[in-house]
This record gives C-alpha cells, sequence and structure tokens, in this order.
C-alpha cells in the first residue's frame, strides 16, 4: 500500500513504472521507465469507527425504544384503571 501509516502530515512518494511494450509494425521491446514522484501534506485524516461503536449505538437505541415502549404502556394502564 502506497501509505501505509495514514497519518496526518507531509509525505513524499516515488513510483517507478517498467513496460515493455509492441505495436502493429513489429516493434517489441522496453519502452522507457516513467517515474512519478508524489509530495504533498494530509491535513486531516477521517475517523472511522470501529464495529463495536455501531453495535454500542444499536443497543442505547433499543435501549430508549425499550423506555419509550414502557412508558406508553403505563399510560395506557392508568387511563383504563381512572
Amino acid at each position: 500500500m502506497l501509505f501505509a501509516d495514514a497519518a496526518a502530515g507531509p509525505f513524499a512518494a516515488t513510483l517507478v513504472l517498467h513496460s515493455f511494450g509492441s505495436n502493429a509494425s513489429g516493434f517489441l521491446g522496453a519502452l522507457n521507465d516513467t517515474t512519478l514522484v508524489l509530495r504533498g501534506d494530509v491535513v486531516g485524516v477521517a475517523a472511522v469507527p470501529e464495529p463495536e461503536t455501531y453495535v454500542l449505538m444499536l443497543a442505547g437505541l433499543l435501549a430508549l425504544g425499550r423506555v419509550a415502549q414502557r412508558r406508553r404502556h403505563r399510560r395506557e394502564v392508568s387511563r383504563m384503571t381512572a
């Protein structure tokens, strides 16, 4: 992987592309190498939530749903007895 560390800050990377080619006129051989130099500055790295984060969020939503259900049930029971 090119940017395995994925940290904010300056970076530099060099890629050398070696190519070999042929064409319809019978040329067959190596082509000129191409060198790519990448330089830049990463100002922010997006956070990726862990799966446990989604589990905790779902558990919280289920708990809120259960509380709302119990409150609604208690109101219905109190209206019936009054």
